[in-house]
């Protein structure tokens, strides 16, 4: 040991690493060595420069980052022209049309000329579509980029969309579409897709092989013309190029394309989950392996609970063979060989949340069953800290390798400025990773997962499935649900017009908390009297606190706070007895803020519906929160409360206004008692101990 502790030192010594005090004695294991402190990775932000229309004042932006350790060049060109954008009554349209533009060459040169001279180059190009985006990829020598920008603006000036290349691009999207029904996860996914977004929406649909032969070349050379224009584009090149000369070149590429106009707005999704944990089945016989796929509403990478479900995800389901799915059904079950869950997380709109694992048939149901208890877990018991904190170094450890690229650097930075986000976005989201509790990941999850409420999809033999996935729950033949899948769209699109009118999804779904300031107005023995009071409640957790001013002018102070309560008044101080809690929640929940919130967040534990009367119906565990009556603006006019067989209707007189938020200012109960808000406070700063009138 002597020797090789003396050997080493002096391999040090001979490298040029060795430093006062080497002789020390050397650590006894490998995790004895502390870890040097580094600095933080931020790469240089590209340089940006405007891409001038020959034709008019419009401009494309082009982004660069010059990196000369090879003479390589790689570079990025994106227009707002993704499959949302294709027509409705084609499907399959957006990636038909992709394959046909690669393929299909210009008035310049043939599809099969420009691949044997990409060939010849040892050049590479690709087009693909998005839900949002045409998105066109090349790589080349340096040497070659002014010929490799020529070819692609020439085809995206004049794509000639010739009979042959549009005929080949069908056979590979019909080809690609028969293989997807051989694919067990590719069907499990598309059903999942048809149950929870809606059959008959764009985000549901799917193309068929009727939808595909049903599209001809001029349809393609339609959405080339309203979609591929200079006012849509945004390009990024990087590689061994000067920027100057990147501008050049690239302005001479697409400086001719026309101007289409702004690209209209796309669809938002809206989820739909069961009343209760349904497993749809897709019939596979002879299979001996079922795919199990879970689905629900995901979330978008800027809500504020994003953080703390993205840690979520790393500690039940993602991030290597150490998180909990992983552990238990693969490691200590064996039931599958690749399992896992998480919330999805889109840019522009929700992702969604998906488990899946492939199990043997004889197993499904004790796969599924397992699955449940492992992602509710997180609802009733916090996170330990040390598996929180594993979790998130393996998150914030693998952070810097998503752009230790130039590439990569230059697709986050297009990233940043096709959704108009800020320049420091992505490191104030690892920020705020590094900063998530226990309670906040345990709150989030319980916003989003209903335990009573899972959709899942199990392609296999039906004979052999069917049986057992009946011991855990509902089960449904994939083809007796096609009218049941569209069922959410009268109460989605209900749901739509009260954002619409109400300031948008995005205001009420921040919402986390409200203060009021109000007048009730009743009519006594001595007629009519106004009692002042404030009112503050918060979301999650659940707290309320009142405090009510007397014509004498004492003050009577309410508090709910988890499961405590108290009132306080010139008798002192008084706790609540738990039924009183429960009845003062109750009543929390069914509030008009309260359910906007949990509408806006998509909560997949209240359930919306339409009554025969035109009414939103809101439900909560099969039991009916509220209904809700608008008018034919889509604004709420009045709000029905029901408890049991007990019912109030509350009527919603007068909207006001402060700020981003619209209120109610005037409402009227069955007694004609009024309640005039003077105040309202959105996401109000609290001191602490504001819910806690014991301290």
């Amino acid at each position: 040991m002597i020797m090789f502790k003396s050997i080493a030192n002096l391999v040090l010594a001979l490298a040029g690493l060795a430093a006062p005090g080497l002789s020390q004695e050397l650590p006894n294991s490998p995790g004895a060595i502390a870890t040097p402190s580094l600095g933080e990775f931020r790469p240089p932000p590209p340089l940006a420069l405007e891409i001038q229309s020959a034709t008019s004042d419009r401009n494309a932006t082009l982004l660069v980052i010059e990196n000369h350790d090879l003479p390589l060049v790689s570079g990025r060109m994106i227009f707002e022209a993704g499959t949302l954008r294709e027509p409705k009554d084609k499907p399959g349209l957006g990636e038909l049309y992709a394959e046909a533009l690669r393929e299909g060459g210009c008035a310049d040169f043939t599809g099969s000329e420009l691949n044997t001279w990409l060939d010849a180059q040892a050049a590479q190009l690709s087009i693909s579509m998005t839900e949002d985006h045409l998105r066109i990829e090349y790589s080349c020598l340096a040497e070659d980029l002014e010929a490799t920008l020529e070819r692609i603006g020439s085809l995206l000036r004049e794509p000639s969309f010739a009979e042959q290349a549009v005929e080949v691009a069908r056979m590979q999207t019909l080809t690609a579409i028969s293989r997807a029904n051989d694919d067990s996860a590719e069907l499990a996914q598309m059903a999942m897709d048809r149950l929870l977004l809606g059959a008959s929406s764009r985000f549901g649909q799917v193309a068929t092989p009727s939808s595909i032969e049903s599209i001809r070349a001029e349809d393609l050379r339609a959405f080339h013309g309203t979609n591929i224009g200079i006012d849509r584009l945004l390009m990024g090149i990087t590689g061994d190029v000067k920027a100057e000369v990147a501008g050049r070149l690239s302005t001479a590429a697409v400086a001719e394309l026309p101007v289409v106009g702004l690209a209209s707005p796309t669809d938002t999704p809206s989820f739909w989950v069961p009343d209760n944990t349904t497993i749809y089945v897709v019939d596979r016989p002879g299979v001996p392996q079922t795919e199990l796929l879970f689905g629900g509403p995901g979330l978008a990478i800027t809500d504020k609970d994003h953080p703390a479900l993205t840690l979520w995800t790393y500690v039940v389901g993602a991030g290597g063979m150490s998180n909990r799915m992983a552990q238990r059904v693969r490691t200590e079950l064996g039931l599958a060989y690749g399992v896992g869950c998480g919330f999805g997380s889109g840019i522009v709109r929700p992702g969604q949340f998906y488990a899946y694992c492939g199990t043997r048939n004889d197993a499904v149901a004790e796969a599924i069953s397992e699955m449940i208890d492992v992602i509710t877990a997180p609802n009733f018991d916090l996170v330990p800290k040390p598996e929180l904190e594993a979790a998130r170094s393996r998150l914030l450890g693998s952070h810097v390798f998503r752009y230790d690229s130039a590439t990569e650097q230059l697709d986050r930075a297009m990233t940043l400025r096709l959704y108009g986000m800020a320049s420091d976005f992505w490191e104030t989201n690892v920020a705020r990773m590094g900063k998530v509790t226990p309670e906040e990941v345990s709150l989030a999850a319980a916003k989003m997962i209903s335990p009573a409420r899972f959709l899942c999809v199990a392609v296999g033999p039906a004979d052999e499935i069917v049986p057992k996935l009946a011991t855990v729950a509902n089960v449904v033949l994939l083809d007796q649900v096609r009218q049941a899948a569209d069922t959410p769209d009268d109460a989605n699109a209900l749901v739509e017009s009260i954002f619409e009118n109400l300031g948008g999804r995005k205001i009420w779904s921040d919402l986390d908390s409200f203060y009021l300031k109000h007048l009730v107005t009743a009519m006594g023995p001595l007629g009519p009297y106004g009692l002042p009071s404030e009112e503050w409640t918060t979301f999650a957790p659940l707290q309320f606190r009142s405090d009510q001013r007397a014509s004498n002018g004492l003050v009577t102070k309410t508090a709910i706070q988890a499961y405590k309560g108290w009132s306080t008044s010139t008798f002192g101080l008084t706790e609540l007895s738990a039924n009183a809690i429960n009845v003062r929640k109750s009543q929390l929940r069914r509030s008009l803020y309260q359910c906007l919130h949990r509408l806006a967040i998509r909560d997949t534990g209240l359930v919306a519906t339409v009554d025969k009367a035109g009414e939103l119906v809101l439900s909560e565990n099969g039991n009916v929160l509220c209904s809700l009556a608008m008018d034919e603006n889509g604004t709420p006019v009045a709000m029905t409360l029901h408890n049991g067989d007990a019912q109030e209707t509350i009527k919603l007189l007068e909207w006001n206004r402060l700020g981003a938020y619209p209120f109610v200012a005037l409402t009227e109960d069955s007694a004609a008692a009024q309640v005039r808000i003077v105040k309202f406070i959105a996401n109000p700063e609290l001191p602490e101990g504001h819910f806690h009138l014991a301290k």
